[in-house]
């Protein structure tokens, strides 16, 4: 993604990582201005899994198709924020 400022605002990649989901958002910030949501998308790691392993690929697994959704939004991206 190329970062360069537009008048459409920054566009902020947001992660949030939580106990049983993914979160990801496409935010657009201007200055003096509320931001926008420009996508978002939340994806389930798996049912309660108690194997440590198991839960780190089903998160790197939704964490994967959700990049996959925002990276086809094809948006310039100028900051990310990743949220545990």
């Amino acid at each position: 993604m190329f970062f360069k400022q537009n008048k459409s605002g920054e566009v902020t990649l947001i992660v949030e990582v939580g106990s049983s989901s993914i979160g990801v958002a496409l935010v657009s910030i201007l200055k003096n201005s509320s931001p926008k949501i420009l996508y978002s998308v939340r994806l389930p790691t798996s049912s309660i899994n108690y194997d440590r392993k198991q839960s780190i690929s089903a998160m790197i697994a939704a964490l994967d198709l959700a990049m996959q959704k925002v990276v086809a939004e094809k948006k310039n991206v100028h900051k990310t924020h990743i949220i545990f």
